[in-house]
């Protein structure tokens, strides 16, 4: 349904004997097709058409115009040396100039295009062009047109039995733009949500920021910072590779975990160089969000997945309405969205016993907190030196939550492990496999016979299996471990788990009716506790 003002009208190239001068050109003018087809056979994006031009081309050929309602026998399908155009339109005043064609502006109006075949079907793929702007194979970087509201259809919702969806912008001009790929309702989704983490950890550090997003939450977060040589070679890192900051903040963020960054979709604060570019080609990712690309990078880019990689361009001063909407089973709610800001204002209120907060405990708490902002709920998450090391999310029990991040976080600090830098892989094997054997021998205790002869088949030779105290006598090692939470720990045992990891600072908003309970466990460890006074729910 169209907003007040709005009208939708089927258009078709029809051919009428009788012309009427009254009509206003349209997309089935020949004159419009000609000027179109001609740069799009070329993979160019069509310049405006001048209403002169238009007009004399239509005279030209004046029985063919757009019709609504015509008598389907007559309905011939819109196509052009074999290239669709969009044949179903919602006509703006405001984008003649943009799309090339002349049409009476009539109040507020959108337009929508849709893919046809040549024989006048829709097309089942992803949208072939939107606006005569973007193609399916989005080898040409076309901005969306300012002045209109554009619906890019997409080829279904969350699932494929959703066959309807479509991305709505509503902005003049657009702040997207997709310089290859084509997106999806996930990726989408995904996209926007690391983006927002990724620019608010330059933000509150004032360092690049990078996120590492699966399924609507972030599998890592970090701010750019050296590798240090064992971070390095755990993530198999080439030796000597000289990495930009920008590079080496989603290196950090990829290596929070591994296995849950496989297939991510990736975002940077800054301008995407060719560093960093070299980096994802090399990763199996999805796509990336930036507010640039340096054109190395793009082209870097565009090689991978056979051209189909994701590369999304964002504007950096691009902010949103303050009133976002969601519809649940035909409800609309409403609500102002989160504002808030992640500063080191909320570090003030220390409830413990133990107060001193170092700087990069305190850069880890902000990096660690921005990252929850964004992660489904309730959410507890790990970080160390600037970087999300572990990240409980989407349980219904605070103490799950940290189960969760905990067990992460002993996974990459044991990833660095000598022992574990140590594996004899076998010859072959890709980043994927390999992390996923890391992951297996970090788990020896609990595998099954049949996963430990697996395991043992990809190394050339039989690892020793970490002892748990030597798990323990490692982890202690690590000095200034952060943990923030997105809600009140209602019970000491979530502190209690934070210990066997050797968290050292906690950040919570507080406000249960046994913080000091919560407290006193933290004072029995030496925890420096905070009560942020901050709840960053997220559903």
């Amino acid at each position: 349904m169209l907003d007040d003002g709005q009208v939708e009208e089927e258009l078709i190239p029809h051919c009428d004997p009788q012309p009427r001068a009254d009509l206003p050109v349209g997309l089935g003018s020949p004159q419009v097709a000609r000027h179109i087809g001609d740069h799009l056979a070329g993979g160019q994006l069509p310049p405006p058409l001048a209403a002169e031009e238009a007009r004399a081309g239509d005279r030209g050929h004046a029985g063919c115009r757009e019709t609504q309602g015509s008598d389907p026998a007559h309905r011939r399908p819109l196509s052009y040396r074999g290239v669709p155009f969009p044949a179903r339109i919602i006509l703006s005043g405001a984008c003649r100039a943009s799309l090339g064609f002349v049409v009476r502006a009539s109040g507020r109006r959108r337009i929508r295009a849709e893919a046809r075949t040549t024989n006048g079907s829709p097309l089942d793929a992803s949208p072939f062009f939107c606006d005569y702007l973007i193609r399916a194979d989005s080898r040409d970087s076309w901005p969306i047109p300012g002045g209109c509201s554009v619906e890019i259809k997409l080829k279904y919702g969350l699932n494929p039995h959703q066959k309807f969806a479509r991305l709505v912008i509503e902005r003049e001009p657009s702040p997207l733009k997709i310089h290859n790929g084509t997106p999806g309702y996930i990726n989408l989704l995904d996209l926007l949500g690391a983006w927002q983490l990724a620019r608010e950890l330059k933000q509150a550090t004032g360092l690049p920021g990078a996120a590492s997003f699966k399924h609507v939450s972030p599998a890592g977060a970090a701010v750019a910072k050296p590798l240090d040589e064992g971070f390095r070679v755990s993530q198999f890192i080439p030796e000597g590779e000289d990495l930009s900051p920008v590079a080496t903040a989603y290196a950090r963020a990829r290596g929070a975990d591994r296995l849950c960054s496989f297939g991510d979709i990736a975002a940077v604060s800054d301008v995407v160089d060719a560093s960093l570019a070299r980096l994802i080609a090399r990763e199996v990712s999805d796509g990336l969000i930036a507010p640039g690309y340096e054109p190395e990078a793009l082209e870097i880019l565009k090689a991978k997945q056979g051209g189909r990689y994701l590369a999304v361009e964002i504007d950096p001063a691009y902010e949103p309405p303050e009133l976002e909407y969601r519809d649940a089973f035909g409800f609309r709610l409403e609500q102002t969205r989160n504002t808030a800001k992640i500063t080191r204002d909320l570090l003030r209120n220390v409830v413990s016993a133990k107060k001193d907060i170092p700087e990069d405990a305190a850069r880890s708490l902000l990096v660690c907190s921005v990252a929850l902002k964004y992660t489904q709920s309730n959410s507890v998450g790990l970080a160390y030196d600037g970087q999300v090391i572990g990240m409980g999310a989407g349980q219904q029990s605070r103490v799950h939550c940290t189960r969760l991040a905990c067990g992460k976080a002993d996974k990459w600090l044991l990833q660095q492990h000598p022992r574990v830098l140590d594996l004899k892989f076998k010859k072959g094997l890709g980043r994927p496999e390999k992390t996923n054997i890391v992951d297996a021998y970090l788990l020896w205790d609990e595998l099954a016979a049949a996963e430990r002869h697996w395991l043992l088949d990809q190394l050339d030779a039989a690892p020793e299996p970490l002892s748990r105290q030597e798990r323990e006598e490692w982890v202690a090692r690590f000095d200034g471990i952060a943990c923030s939470s997105d809600a009140f720990f209602p019970f000491r045992d979530s502190i209690d788990r934070l210990s066997r990891t050797n968290v050292q600072y906690v950040m919570q908003p507080g406000g249960s009716a046994r913080d000091d309970l919560v407290t006193e466990a933290a004072d029995q460890y030496g925890m420096v506790m905070i009560h942020s006074g901050l709840r960053l729910f997220l559903h």
